[in-house]
């Protein structure tokens, strides 16, 4: 995080925002895109969702899809005024 408050993004955290952003389901193949080394395994791309799901918590999050074989990622808002309670 910056001095201001603004949540800085690495290059490959960008440019996984950049194909989530739109909110439709994505899949492995379509971010595996973003990261840099093409002999990387699922683990470089599962990685790099858990610290990007870091920086967006708790107001969006990365939902995990799985339908059949196929693992799908989409990004999503959460309402966290329904979660915390009002004082």
């Amino acid at each position: 995080m910056s001095n201001n408050g603004e949540v800085k993004f690495s290059t490959t955290q960008r440019k996984l925002m950049a194909i989530l952003q739109d909110g439709k389901p994505h899949t492995t193949q379509e971010l595996r895109t973003c990261i840099h080394d093409d002999l990387a395994d699922g683990g470089a791309l599962r990685t790099a969702l858990t610290y990007l799901r870091r920086r967006l918590r708790p107001s969006r999050d990365i939902t995990t899809i799985q339908l059949r074989k196929n693992t799908y990622y989409a990004l999503i808002s959460i309402d966290i005024s329904s979660i915390i309670p009002q004082s």
